[in-house]
C-alpha cells in the first residue's frame, strides 16, 4: 500500500496534467493485465525454487527494497528552491 501511495505520486508530479487520465488508464491496464499473469507464474516457479518459509521472506525483503528505492529516488530527485 505504502509503495503504490509512493509510485501514485511520482507519476502525478512526472506526467502533465493534460495527459494523467490516458497515463493513469494505461497504468493501471497493464496492472489488471500483469496481476494474475504473475500470480500464476509465482505459483508455478515458487515450489519449485523456493521453501514456503524462505519465499514469504524473500518477498518481504524484496519489497522493503523496492520501498526504500522509491523513497530515497523521490527525495534525491527533489528540486533545491
Amino acid at each position: 500500500m505504502i509503495s503504490d501511495t509512493l509510485a501514485l505520486t511520482l507519476f502525478q508530479e512526472a506526467v502533465p496534467a493534460h495527459v494523467q487520465g490516458r497515463i493513469f488508464s494505461l497504468k493501471r491496464a497493464l496492472e489488471q493485465f500483469t496481476w494474475p499473469v504473475s500470480s500464476l507464474l509465482t505459483g508455478l516457479v515458487a515450489p519449485a525454487v523456493l521453501r514456503a518459509d524462505r519465499f514469504l521472506v524473500l518477498s518481504g525483503l524484496l519489497s522493503f527494497v523496492a520501498v526504500t528505492a522509491v523513497t530515497w529516488w523521490r527525495f534525491v530527485r527533489r528540486p533545491e528552491h
